[in-house]
């Protein structure tokens, strides 16, 4: 999801803002992350593992004395690069296995073997969707987060 934010605050106040309220993953700060003199990335503090979770990120952008932040929320760049690697991977075995069954190169003894791509497939659609569920109100909670630390409005409403 990408949105555009506007705050009626400078962009060094915003910058401000946003270092005095995250935290890095030593501290009991609510919301972690790095912030930039132009940018920043976040994500909520959880006590277990979760590849999955919503991670914003955005630019901070002067725009006559006010600040625009355009954002994205979503899984972290790694995380997608890497599922999209690691289902082709996947797809390509589930594809040579349909050609090897369908020209017998396969026993018959050994088709409980040749589920294993699919199996494989299926699993990791089930984890994505897993963290995914677990992870469902962080998008809303770290847009909320902006708001508030920043004053920000949608852009939309503000005629921008």
């Amino acid at each position: 999801m990408i949105l555009d934010l506007r705050s009626p605050l400078p962009r060094e106040e915003c910058v401000r803002r946003l270092r005095s309220k995250v935290g890095t993953a030593w501290d009991g700060a609510t919301v972690i992350g790095s912030v930039g003199e132009n940018s920043f990335r976040l994500r909520k503090r959880i006590f277990y593992r979760n590849s999955f979770q919503a991670s914003l990120s955005g630019k901070l952008i002067d725009d006559n004395g006010e600040t625009r932040l355009h954002c994205r929320v979503g899984l972290h760049p790694f995380v997608t690069a890497f599922l999209a690697v690691w289902i082709g991977v996947v797809l390509i075995g589930c594809i040579a296995m349909i050609v090897s069954l369908a020209s017998g190169a396969i026993p018959a003894n050994q088709w409980p073997q040749a589920a294993i791509p699919f199996l494989m497939l299926a699993g990791g659609f089930a984890i994505l969707k897993v963290g995914q569920y677990l992870s469902r109100d962080e998008a809303d909670f770290l847009v909320d987060f902006l708001r508030k630390t920043l004053e920000a409005r949608d852009s939309q409403s503000l005629g921008g």
